[in-house]
């Protein structure tokens, strides 16, 4: 198939292809991108996309993308994040959101969160997001270097009930967070971005 190897879910197999690349040129985004819930502070400059604010729950959806079966990748570099507290903002995150129609879909994203004792803890998720809420993940991955000012390849994969997270550089063992059986109702939807209290 015409998708080279490095990029390839399939190396061994045809049918495969690349749907969309955006590398974020110019100054605006390409109107395909729609918000999908939150503020409108995503702005592009220097071939990427950043959101510039904490605030939360700011969904950004392709409506041209719209296959089942996918493997997005993006590199997200976090560089600041609302401050925590256990009660009020437990947690940040940002990442890439799949088989989204509104603010339901899957989603995979870098997390910082606190705990009750004030301890600060760094994830990948795999997650099912309902109304804008990220929820308890399905499955996570401890990030071992902080989340603020490291660039990271995040790749988000869902093939039938099959959900896959990556990153690259900066994961403890496991590498990845994955569910073989996520809720069987999400098997369509556009892809996009969310940042939630991470910019």
């Amino acid at each position: 198939d015409p998708v080279g190897d490095a990029c390839d879910p399939h190396p061994a197999t045809d049918g495969d292809r690349i749907v969309l690349f955006d590398g974020f040129g110019g100054s605006a985004l390409d109107p395909a991108w729609t918000l999908a819930a939150g503020t409108n502070g995503w702005s592009v400059a220097g071939d990427a996309v950043s959101f510039a604010e904490t605030t939360s729950g700011n969904i950004l959806l392709r409506s041209d993308v719209t296959e089942a079966n996918v493997l997005v990748e993006a590199a997200i570099t976090p560089v600041s994040n609302a401050d925590l507290d256990y009660y009020s903002v437990p947690s940040d995150n940002a990442g890439i959101v799949l088989r989204a129609t509104g603010e339901d879909g899957a989603l995979c994203n870098l997390q910082v969160s606190i705990d009750y004792f004030g301890d600060m803890h760094r994830s990948l998720r795999a997650a099912q997001m309902f109304d804008n809420d990220a929820g308890t993940a399905l499955d996570s991955a401890e990030v071992s270097s902080p989340l603020t000012g490291t660039r990271r390849v995040v790749t988000a994969r869902v093939e039938g009930q099959r959900y896959q997270c990556n990153a690259d550089p900066g994961l403890a063992v496991p590498a990845s967070a994955g569910f073989d059986d996520y809720n069987e109702w999400l098997t369509e939807g556009s892809v996009g971005l969310r940042a939630n209290r991470l910019g």
